[in-house]
């Protein structure tokens, strides 16, 4: 996820959250909402699956 010099200082600068945000999503203390997860999709330019994965078989969807 920070590959070529992307730092967390950068990110959280480029899609508009705090830093301590996206050292949760690292470690796995917090899950990104919907709003930051498309944001996240956007600035890497990959679907929201290729981020997380299709959502489970009936999963209402």
């Amino acid at each position: 996820m920070f590959e070529n010099d992307l730092t967390i200082k950068k990110l959280s600068k480029e899609i508009g959250v705090k830093e301590i945000t996206i050292q949760f999503w690292r470690t796995g203390m917090r899950e990104p909402s919907v709003h930051n997860a498309r944001r996240l999709s956007k600035f890497f330019l990959v679907s929201l699956d290729e981020l997380f994965g299709p959502l489970p078989s009936g999963s209402g969807t």
